[in-house]
């Protein structure tokens, strides 16, 4: 079994060329991947820091079409980065070296995902969730970052996005809303196939009925218009947590 660790600094990005979306190559085998939460925090409540997490999770889903939706388990007392089969989201109150959360993921012989855990650093950043943070960090802006590499996907060098190797500043929700880059990259390794948060942009049609095609009239003329319009919004179901 192979493992790759992948963390969030919470710094400022230097400037580089500008790659896009980066994947690990690897992906789940099933559009439905359980994770567990440990909510024990130093920061927020159990109840608020399983809400936030859960609000991350939902974002690779509802704001994307890609095949793939993380759903919540229920909690769980692991706080170890181990191989289980069991994917977990914990805090841990120590420093992270620079780090304000890493993702640990393995992979079988075939090169499918099995196992990633989550691991906020909470000795080094104050958490907040929702609102009302000063001079720390939203444990749902993390978490959709790290739950992205959960997923497969690496950083991206493109500038505010979701998957962007460092945060811009304390107290940043930007994270929280995915880029068009980021959607590339979830879309890339779950292909959509009819379902997912988010329909297609479909342009809406206008129809009109007067005046006739081609019709021509004096300049001084009164012309009178008649048309109608239509934007169609296809919804698709939510995979709920619970």
């Amino acid at each position: 079994m192979i493992r790759r660790t992948l963390a969030i600094l919470f710094i400022l990005a230097s400037g580089a060329l500008l790659h896009g979306y980066v994947t690990l190559g690897h992906q789940w085998s099933t559009s439905s991947v359980p994770y567990y939460v440990n909510p024990q925090s130093a920061w927020v409540s159990s109840n608020a820091a399983t809400s936030a997490i859960q609000t991350a999770a939902a974002g690779w889903h509802d704001q994307s079409r890609a095949n793939v939706a993380l759903v919540y388990a229920g909690t769980t007392s692991g706080s170890s980065l181990t191989l289980n089969y069991k994917n977990e989201v914990f805090f841990r109150n120590v420093d992270g070296a620079g780090a304000v959360a890493e993702t640990h993921v393995w992979w079988d012989g075939t090169g499918r995902l099995i196992d990633g855990d989550i691991v906020f650093y909470e000795g080094s950043y104050k958490f907040f969730t929702q609102s009302g943070c000063v001079g720390g960090i939203y444990v749902e802006d993390v978490a959709i970052h790290e739950f992205g590499h959960l997923l497969g996907l690496q950083h991206s060098d493109v500038p505010g996005v979701t998957m962007e190797a460092a945060m811009p500043t304390f107290c940043d929700t930007t994270q929280l809303s995915l880029e068009a880059d980021d959607i590339s990259g979830i879309e890339s390794l779950y292909p959509p196939s009819g379902g997912g948060g988010s329909s297609p942009n479909t342009a809406p049609s206008l129809t009109v009925s007067s005046p006739a095609n081609n019709a021509s009239f004096l300049d001084t003329a009164l012309i009178s218009f008649n048309a109608s319009a239509s934007d169609v919004l296809t919804l698709f179901p939510r995979i709920a947590s619970a």
